[in-house]
């Protein structure tokens, strides 16, 4: 059967449309921080330069006329397009990022009934739309839902491939991973996992991955990586690999010298050269890999002894903050919002955690992602000899994102985003592992009980 005629999926779609409806007219009218509650102290490097592409036809860095070479196009264009449509930003981003949460259920849907089957497809799909994290970033100005959406046909064309080698599916698959690293660059090194992965377990159809992946990917990049050259003299895809490789040593600056993570901010800024703002990007490039390194080498062993914490945080995190401002409309000032959403140092926010409400919001997040864990985990136990490819895939694919989102000490749930749905996917079909044992474990005791 057809999934548009799988009337479960219709009407579960529609009935989620309708939720989310409800949820975005509360906020909309009822939420006293209106539309801040959008606002996340990153929206800036993408809003700015879709501003300045509308009126200049050019991307220019947040509040300044410097070709965009931190941020990467991506998410600005986006940006741009729905001003550029509809006329607002803000709402307008809202409305549109909640729909692609709710098509993000087609390629997962779609993925897991390849592998699966109906019933686990159908588990995914409520897997993903009752996932707190992509309900509250669908409500913010940042780049996760259009990344995990296009990450998600990615994913789907991908599996496609591994089933059935086909010239079209590589090809499908090389225009959504260059499409959401365009939107965030966190992907970019996902490109060479691709290409190994598939030389290493297709070693028969290297031509049709060479022709059909691997070089639609190098035009798709290397035309970001010419225009950055061209305009810079940087040949680089984005300079926000060396800007991290720096500032994420502000835990340990912190730790060292008794400062809060906003002083060791300031440290690390008074550090770097004079004049920095005005150097050429390359140099720039150069001074940020050099001390970095230099703060890397000093504070290898604190980050070693902290990497646990931090992977539990982007595995486990609720995003909580977030949510409970979208739902209970908690009033902070610019800078405490600033630190608390991207800075998150502590485990958990006990000084958030007062409320009955703020405890039930917290409880059912961390539930939620939980019990998709444990689900996710069953499924790869259970299903990693039917689909040895695919599932190979998809846990490289999570260990992927889930180490690169976990080497500092802001990790936090929004860094789950990229892989979330595939653990959803996983997920369904670990339930649908389970269902058979507990329908059987139900029949025993009830011929017991007889």
């Amino acid at each position: 059967m057809p999934w548009y005629k799988d009337k479960f999926l219709i009407r579960f779609v529609a009935v989620l449309a309708f939720v989310k409806t409800l949820f975005f007219l509360y906020i909309y009218f009822k939420n006293p921080l209106g539309e801040q509650v959008l606002i996340f102290p990153d929206s800036l490097g993408y809003v700015y330069p879709a501003q300045t592409l509308l009126t200049y036809g050019h991307f220019w860095e947040a509040v300044t006329a410097n070709p965009l070479i931190l941020r990467t196009p991506g998410y600005p264009l986006f940006l741009a397009l729905i001003q550029f449509g509809i006329g607002n930003l803000t709402w307008a981003v809202a409305i549109v990022q909640n729909i692609l949460s709710i098509l993000l259920i087609l390629p997962v849907y779609l993925t897991t009934r390849d592998l699966a089957g109906e019933r686990a497809s159908r588990i995914s799909a409520i897997l993903t739309a009752i996932s707190v994290l992509y309900f509250s970033l669908s409500f913010a100005v940042l780049t996760e839902i259009l990344c995990a959406f296009l990450l998600a046909w990615f994913v789907y064309f991908s599996l496609r491939f591994t089933k059935t080698p086909r010239m079209h599916t590589a090809v499908g698959a090389a225009i959504f991973l260059a499409a959401a690293i365009y939107v965030r660059p966190a992907a970019y090194y996902f490109a060479f996992v691709s290409c190994v992965f598939f030389f290493c377990t297709f070693r028969t159809y290297w031509k049709q991955i060479l022709c059909a992946f691997v070089l639609p990917l190098l035009v798709f990049l290397g035309a970001w990586h010419l225009r950055n050259f061209c305009t810079t003299g940087y040949a680089g895809f984005s300079t926000v690999n060396a800007y991290n490789l720096y500032f994420w040593n502000e835990d340990f600056v912190a730790q060292k010298n008794g400062l809060s993570i906003p002083q060791a901010n300031e440290w690390l800024q008074a550090r770097l050269p004079k004049n920095f703002d005005s150097l050429p990007t390359r140099e720039q490039v150069k001074a940020y890999r050099f001390l970095g390194t230099l703060l890397l080498k000093a504070g290898w062993k604190y980050k070693l002894l902290n990497a646990p914490r931090w992977a539990a945080k982007t595995l486990l995190g609720t995003n909580f903050i977030h949510t409970s401002r979208l739902l209970l409309g908690v009033p902070e000032d610019e800078q405490t919002l600033a630190f608390n959403m991207l800075n998150q140092t502590k485990n958990l926010h006990h000084d958030f955690l007062q409320s009955l409400k703020a405890k039930l919001i917290f409880g059912i997040s961390f539930v939620q992602i939980f019990l998709t864990l444990l689900l996710a985990l069953l499924g790869v136990l259970s299903s990693y000899k039917k689909a040895q490819k695919a599932l190979s895939f998809l846990t490289i694919y999570c260990l992927y994102f889930w180490g690169i989102g976990s080497v500092f000490f802001g990790a936090y749930a929004r860094f789950r985003a990229p892989f979330e749905f595939v653990l959803c996917i996983l997920g369904g079909l670990g339930a649908n592992a389970l269902i058979p044992f507990l329908q059987a474990q139900c029949k025993r005791i009830n011929q017991k009980g007889r």
